[in-house]
């Protein structure tokens, strides 16, 4: 008698050999994906969303994981071949994700963690200068809509290789979050640091947000808007230095627009991280806008501190700098105690002349004016004019002054020009009109003058005149005091 097969008795039959088949598949790509074969076609698959159109590659050595919650890529590389040459861009041994089955299946766009161990970033220029990097969101498509809760970078390097000379960042470490959507890349750093060998500095810490925008490619344009960084608040802790930053920067045209709270600044330690050569030394606080490129800028702030000898409290500047010379547009504040308003102008290459054309109200020339010198006590109100050699350490000036004191000799005003170089004060003019409390008479001096002349006033006040020079050393004996 046959026997009757029924439905359900023939599915019972396909279901081990369908179980089979499924497992059997499940091995193959258990394994496939972990072949060299898998991690060349991600590298592929990654290169033509984001990388199409651009001399850069992405290349995965090999790839493995459980795949259903995490994944580690070995060996990863983005490769430039144009025609500056070809090099590696980034290089980094390992990169381990951690994320959960709702990315895979898009409910989620949140990867837990991602961190690069050993990774190495090679920043070179081109011809005109530029840095030769991506554009942010080339490719076919956009940049995708994700969140990296955690990423840690450990013992990174940057290297920049400019036309004439090159820098390294070393030992970078980084911790933060990362938020992409399409046109831009926003990192928020919880902690960081690093070590830059070539300028002799260490960054302690390191905490803020940058954000990286690409704006929409115009229509009808080859190539997509120049991109932008973004700097919140992004704090940085050297040895001697505190400092926070806000603005955006423009990297392909190298332009500027930042504000800078200093707290404080040292000016050694910046100049050597900047290779800036300057004899100029102490620090400062305060709050800072800058504008424009490094050859050429605005810089507006108020600031306290000490620079160079000179005390600065509540001193307010406006200048601009253009190749090598500093414009100070407008000068304001306190100066060794002095009150000091005006203008003036700064060359950056020897002989390092400082102009000024400023009114001064209570200036003692005692104070540290003229470092390392012992100068008389003054109270000078009125116009400065004077221009000084820093490396020459010479002194010319011309002077139209209100009433003040000069030696302890008081006068109602007085004008001078002259100047003071190896010691030496030197005046080619001097008129002055005093109070006059008797005949006047001047203390003996073991100096020459050429035709000094006193000539008594009528009334309560007389004027006086001389040519001559005294040495700086003798200022101290010298007075003119009433018969």
């Amino acid at each position: 008698m046959n026997e009757i097969i029924t439905p359900r008795k023939r599915s019972r039959r396909w279901f081990p050999l369908v179980l089979g088949i499924l497992f059997a598949v499940c091995v193959a790509v258990f394994f496939a994906v972990r072949t060299t074969f898998f991690a060349g076609g991600v590298g592929k698959i990654v290169s033509n969303r984001f990388l199409d159109g651009t001399p850069f590659i992405l290349t995965i050595d090999h790839i493995e994981g459980s795949y259903l919650q995490d994944l580690t890529l070995q060996g990863v590389k983005v490769r430039y071949t144009g025609s500056e040459g070809a090099f590696d861009l980034f290089r980094a041994e390992e990169i381990s994700v951690r994320y959960g089955l709702g990315i895979l299946m898009k409910r989620s766009g949140t990867i837990r963690g991602f961190s690069l161990t050993n990774p190495v970033l090679r920043l070179k220029t081109d011809s005109t200068g530029a840095l030769i990097v991506p554009s942010f969101g080339a490719g076919k498509g956009e940049w995708p809509s994700l969140d990296i809760a955690l990423f840690t970078i450990e013992n990174a390097h940057v290297i920049v290789q400019g036309a004439q000379r090159g820098d390294a960042l070393d030992e970078l470490n980084l911790v933060g979050s990362i938020r992409s959507r399409a046109t831009e890349l926003r990192v928020a750093i919880a902690q960081g640091s690093a070590n830059g060998s070539g300028r002799d500095f260490a960054l302690r810490s390191l905490k803020g947000i940058v954000t990286f925008v690409q704006e929409p490619r115009p229509q009808g344009a080859s190539a997509p808007a120049a991109p932008r960084i973004l700097l919140d608040s992004l704090a940085a802790v050297l040895d001697e230095s505190a400092f926070a930053v806000s603005g955006t920067i423009a990297p392909s045209s190298r332009l500027f627009d930042l504000a800078v709270e200093a707290d404080p600044v040292n000016i050694g330690e910046i100049t050597r991280i900047l290779q800036i050569e300057t004899s100029h030394y102490g620090d400062f606080k305060g709050s800072l806008t800058a504008m424009g490129t490094a050859d050429r800028f605005r810089l507006d702030g108020v600031v306290n501190g000490v620079l160079s000898g000179y005390a600065l409290s509540e001193f307010a500047v406006s200048m601009l700098r253009e190749g090598g010379l500093i414009r100070l547009d407008s000068l304001s504040g306190v100066v060794n105690g002095a009150r000091v308003e005006g203008r003036g102008a700064y060359t950056l290459e020897a002989p390092n002349v400082l102009s000024l054309d400023v009114d001064v109200r209570g200036l003692d020339l005692s104070k540290g004016f003229v470092p390392g010198q012992k100068l008389p006590e003054t109270t000078f109100n009125g116009a400065v004019n004077l221009d000084y050699r820093v490396q020459d350490e010479a002194l010319s000036f011309a002077l139209d002054l209100d009433e003040g004191d000069f030696l302890g000799f008081p006068f109602a005003e007085a004008r001078a020009r002259g100047s003071y170089a190896n010691d030496t004060l030197s005046a080619a003019e001097y008129q002055s009109r005093c109070f006059a409390i008797g005949p006047l008479t001047r203390a003996p001096t073991s100096y020459e003058t050429a035709s000094p002349v006193l000539t008594p006033g009528s009334g309560r006040d007389s004027s006086a005149s001389a040519r001559g020079s005294m040495n700086a050393k003798m200022f101290a004996s010298r007075s003119l005091v009433p018969e």
